[in-house]
């Protein structure tokens, strides 16, 4: 619940440079209530999700009833982010499509130069 979280922050913020609020989701309800609460961006989280997951949906069934959702109900201001199944141009281009602001793609990039993880850790993605 961001609610008992969001007044700090926003006490926080300095003129000119505003706190933003991203929450985290797995259902519709969840996205709006996080919305109504004062999230300024709600990362959606599919059940394709290659980390902890909410276990409801695909995040490509998620997002368009969520962006819908959100709009329906005076909140088309707030970003949506997909996260879980996205791996590569088509899909960053499906989610778009379905109502994403932008993605986040993390297994994906995990065995990269860049990575922190270890080498045992990329060598068991790969």
């Amino acid at each position: 619940d961001i609610r008992r979280h969001v007044p700090a922050i926003r006490a926080a913020e300095v003129e000119g440079h505003p706190c933003a609020i991203y929450s985290n989701a797995g259902d519709v309800a969840t996205a709006l209530t996080h919305a109504r609460n004062g999230a300024d961006c709600v990362v959606m989280q599919g059940s394709d999700a290659g980390g902890h997951t909410h276990h409801r949906a695909s995040i490509f069934a998620l997002l368009p009833e969520t962006r819908s959702t959100l709009d329906a109900h005076g909140y088309g201001s707030v970003m949506v982010v997909a996260a879980g199944g996205v791996s590569d141009g088509r899909g960053l281009a499906a989610a778009l499509t379905l109502g994403a602001d932008a993605v986040v793609m993390g297994t994906r990039l995990a065995a990269a130069t860049e990575s922190v993880y270890s080498s045992t850790q990329k060598m068991a993605l790969v």
